[in-house]
């Protein structure tokens, strides 16, 4: 039973298709601390310069997404 009228979807094009949804908040968790242990990850001593550096590694990916026209992480 067909509840839509027309072609069926070539899941390899649509796999190889422009398309990229904005990541989830679990994609960018898990690209921001990618290669870090689970020590690292639950330090609660994060200092100004930790923070300085997350920042600025956060608006790096915000800035090559913009220049790439894509809406996902690159490292």
């Amino acid at each position: 039973m067909n509840l839509v009228k027309g072609n069926a979807i070539n899941s390899s094009k649509w796999e190889d298709g422009r398309y990229c949804p904005t990541p989830t908040i679990i994609e960018a968790a898990m690209a921001l601390y990618a290669g870090h242990s689970v020590q690292d990850i639950s330090r609660s001593d994060a200092g100004a310069i930790n923070l300085n550096q997350t920042s600025e590694t956060i608006s790096d990916l915000i800035a090559s997404s913009k220049r790439r026209s894509r809406n996902q992480f690159v490292l």
